[in-house]
């Protein structure tokens, strides 16, 4: 295409020496004009199948490296996660993914036209005579320096303008997930504020680098059409004196005009391609975390026997030590409680069995294996997790008990809802099983929610089971009636709990006690009141509660 665009002024070139010569012929002018015709036509071909190649390509490419991106998040630890905003994750998935793909589409393309238009006109510019080139090129060095300095200014502040949007992302995301607070607290206004200096931030930065690219582009007109002035200057006088003709001369201003196109491009050229540079260090930023690995094979089914051995754990950020020097061991088929005051480390403690922290120092074992030595897909397949975090997609019912995995039927699914005491409800809602749940379930109340998750967790009925406060939202009573379905249908498998109400799991075979972060007590719920330690001052203070919360029912 380039080349068809550097034979027109050659075209016109031999018009004109034509016409100057005094020989008029119009066969030959209706020939080059239809030749002329025929270039633009052949350029529109050209130029069609250029894009569509180049840009189309790169929407390919961006499709991939968003594919693989999401892929490489997924198999990322959870501290990760802990670390990274979702707000900043998600403007890498959109802001960061488009700028990469303008750099390999658009970018490529002007950079391709401007070298490859570019070096060729100054070729046929040199043909027709070297000195009006070298003359006519006189601003191209003041070209190059400025561009440098001013595409560094470009690069420094379109990687602020990254870290902005961000952050911007960020607090909408957290004004929409968080719009039922904010609008129970009559919070608008101040929400709307914080987002609105956000934005004005990012209005500002994106004006500033406004600003230089609106200094930019002008200046490089005009040391684009100073080469003009230079070329009407000294080409008219080489024309007047012959040492060029009157073809050559008008052919010249036309590779000249050509060559204005780059020189005034290179700049909107190199700032999409740092642009794409800078985005794709942030993209790499997080392709270059490590993600979680294992290496030999556990046979299966595991029995679910668990040892933990001198575990301690702290957060990388933080000296304080979360769990210390804890060692218990959990026989198979039983059902275990771990109890402890608000931040003694059960959550933590729990984590580690399923592999979302790693141990700082110590070691946890199943069935006789270094956890670290069990591939986490094997691992966590064959362990059910329940949380009071309530992790609800929008999706059917049925779907979110599955959650993606296979050999689970429509009977299986209406037992684990009847086990977690939401069957009823279920099949009283229009469509059963199948029912649309909207975005987080939020048409759902924080208990279904919560009977939702642990039916998730129980369908495949998994050796291991843990339930980390995964009933907090439901009464007592139902709590323990669903507990105990729970257990009915689990006999000789492995099941850990997790709850601030002793009556849930005061029939557990064997009840750990946590204080601190360290293991303060082991026992079951008659050995343990009888010590008269800390399992007696929670179950004291749990009593008083329940008390004061009947007298509050009473008033």
């Amino acid at each position: 295409m380039d080349f068809l665009q550097l034979l027109i002024p050659t075209i016109i070139k031999g018009i004109i020496n034509r016409l100057n010569s005094g020989i008029f012929d119009p066969n030959f002018l209706y020939t080059q004009g239809l030749i002329i015709i025929l270039l633009a036509i052949f350029i529109a071909i050209f130029r069609f199948f250029w894009r569509y190649l180049l840009l189309g390509n790169a929407r390919l490419i961006e499709e991939s490296l968003r594919e693989e991106l999401f892929r490489h998040i997924q198999s990322l630890p959870f501290p990760f996660f802990q670390r990274r905003a979702v707000g900043d994750l998600m403007a890498r998935f959109v802001n960061d993914l488009n700028a990469i793909r303008m750099s390999l589409g658009m970018g490529i393309v002007a950079l391709f036209d401007g070298i490859v238009l570019g070096g060729m006109a100054i070729v046929f510019m040199i043909k027709i005579d070297p000195v009006l080139t070298l003359i006519s090129l006189i601003p191209m060095p003041v070209v190059i320096y400025l561009t440098k300095m001013l595409t560094d200014k470009m690069t420094s502040g379109y990687e602020k303008i990254q870290s902005q949007f961000s952050s911007l992302t960020e607090r909408v995301r957290e004004g929409f997930s968080g719009i039922r607070i904010i609008t129970a607290y009559n919070k608008r206004e101040w929400m709307s504020k914080r987002i609105r200096n956000e934005a004005e931030e990012y209005a500002r930065l994106n004006i500033w680098l406004s600003k230089v690219l609106g200094i930019f582009f002008p200046l490089m007109g005009s040391l684009s059409n100073l080469g003009l002035v230079f070329l009407i200057l000294i080409g008219g006088r080489f024309a007047i004196t012959e040492r060029i003709s009157i073809g050559d001369f008008v052919a010249f201003m036309g590779y000249l005009s050509l060559l204005s196109w780059p020189m005034m491009a290179i700049g909107w050229v190199i700032n999409l391609i740092r642009r794409g540079a800078t985005s794709m260090h942030r993209i790499n930023e997080i392709m270059e975390e490590s993600p979680e690995e294992s290496s030999i094979y556990l046979p299966f089914p595991i029995k679910g026997e668990i040892e933990v051995v001198d575990l301690d754990f702290s957060f990388s950020d933080s000296y304080r030590r979360v769990l210390k020097e804890i060692n218990l061991k959990i026989d198979a088929g039983s059902t275990v409680a771990i109890v402890g005051r608000v931040g003694s480390g059960k959550s933590t403690l729990l984590y580690h069995l399923v592999r979302l922290y790693e141990p700082s120092r110590g070691r946890v074992f199943i069935d006789g294996v270094d956890i670290l030595d069990i591939p986490i897909k094997e691992l966590r397949a064959q362990i059910g997790f329940s949380t009071q975090e309530s992790i609800v997609f929008s999706d059917t019912i049925k779907e979110n008990v599955i959650a993606g995995r296979r050999g689970i039927d429509d009977r299986m699914v209406e037992v684990a809802l009847r086990i977690s005491g939401l069957y009823d409800e279920v099949a009283e809602m229009k469509d059963g099983i199948y029912t649309l749940l909207g975005e987080r379930g939020l048409e759902l109340s924080g208990g279904q929610r919560q009977r939702l998750c642990l039916a998730r967790a129980i369908v495949p009925n998994p050796p291991l089971l843990i339930l980390d406060n995964a009933l907090s939202m439901v009464d007592m009573e139902l709590e323990m009636r669903i507990m105990d379905m729970v257990l009915s249908h689990r006999l000789r498998l492995t099941n850990i709990i997790v709850s601030h109400r002793i009556n849930t799991i005061r029939e557990a075979d064997l009840i750990f006690v946590l204080k601190d972060g360290r293991l303060e007590e082991i026992g079951n719920h008659a050995s343990l009141m009888e010590r008269k330690g800390e399992y007696y001052r929670i179950y004291e203070k749990e009593i008083m509660s329940q008390e004061l919360e009947k007298i509050g029912r009473c008033l």
